[in-house]
């Protein structure tokens, strides 16, 4: 068995706040929805504030479809483009276009 030690301060307080359950929940789509927001609310903001990355702006489009999700201004819109063509988000994402395939075909 090992004791892990912090390298440093920062990382000593976010093990202390991981111990005592005190982790802020991150403002992503899943747990937006889980919380029971709005699908169609929560997408558009998270458009609108630049919070949804590479694979899940992807992945969602159908359900943003469905939602009928509008892009709230050119700028929404224009980050959209930004974020499904930028070459490094494509990159680091490890993510196969062949994946997306099958979640952006509208039935």
């Amino acid at each position: 068995m090992s004791h892990a030690k912090p390298k440093d301060e920062a990382q000593a307080a976010l093990w202390r706040r991981l111990a005592a359950n005190e982790l802020a929940n991150p403002d992503t789509w899943e747990v937006q929805l889980s919380a029971g927001a709005d699908k169609k609310e929560t997408f558009e903001r998270l458009i609108r504030e630049k919070k949804l990355g590479y694979i899940a702006l992807i992945r969602k489009l159908r359900n943003m479809e469905q939602a009928d999700v509008e892009v709230p201004d050119p700028k929404g819109l224009g980050y959209m483009i930004n974020v499904a063509s930028n070459r490094n988000g494509v990159g680091y994402s490890k993510w196969l276009h062949v994946d997306g395939w099958s979640d952006a075909v509208v039935p």
